[in-house]
């Protein structure tokens, strides 16, 4: 009986190992073929070590199952999930809650510095974090409402608007009369 469970062990941590193997290869590939790993989820040259690492765990972990080192097999198995434990919280969740709020806040920052200034976001929904920095009136644009950027952009001619890069890319005419300050990963901040 006690054979058979351990089999069941054996065979099991095998795969378990063999898929992170395959998932450090995975990491390594993408972290030199792609520039992904660069500019969309800014690790850079940590996608390439991480991977080395599951490879060597799940090395480890399979000649340890091999073996039968049971004590140093779960050491194994929970080394790989308090790495990826870490790299999750520390790299990939910022990333994921991020939503291009560190943009956001750095455009208000720019539109605060600015005396007189008045600050809109166009098209996208209502960002607190926005007010929070600039510490004056926001106006939220939450629609297509040319017409009311344009009345609020007319009452103020020191107006900063920040814009989804795509709406803007869309709207490039009328748009066109106004100076982009910084354009980022996912908004960009202009000027009027």
């Amino acid at each position: 009986m006690a054979d058979q469970s351990s089999r069941g062990i054996k065979i099991s941590s095998v795969i378990t190992s063999l898929f992170f193997i395959i998932l450090g290869i995975t990491a390594i590939v993408s972290g030199q073929v792609t520039v992904a790993a660069e500019y969309v989820f800014k690790f850079g040259s940590f996608v390439v070590y991480f991977g080395i690492l599951l490879i060597i765990l799940g090395v480890l972990s399979i000649v340890s199952a091999l073996k039968n080192k049971r004590v140093f097999l779960f050491s194994m198995h929970i080394l790989i999930m308090f790495v990826i434990i870490t790299v999750a919280t520390g790299r990939i969740l910022p990333f994921i809650t991020e939503f291009g709020q560190s943009e956001l806040e750095s455009y208000a920052q720019i539109a605060k510095s600015d005396d007189n200034s008045s600050l809109t976001t166009f098209d996208f929904p209502a960002k607190y974090s926005v007010l929070m920095v600039f510490e004056k009136e926001v106006n939220f644009i939450t629609d297509e409402d040319f017409d009311g950027l344009q009345k609020i952009i007319n009452k103020n001619k020191n107006s900063y608007v920040i814009v989804k890069n795509k709406q803007y890319e869309g709207y490039k005419d009328i748009f066109g009369n106004f100076k982009t300050i910084k354009t980022g990963f996912k908004y960009t901040l202009l000027k009027r």
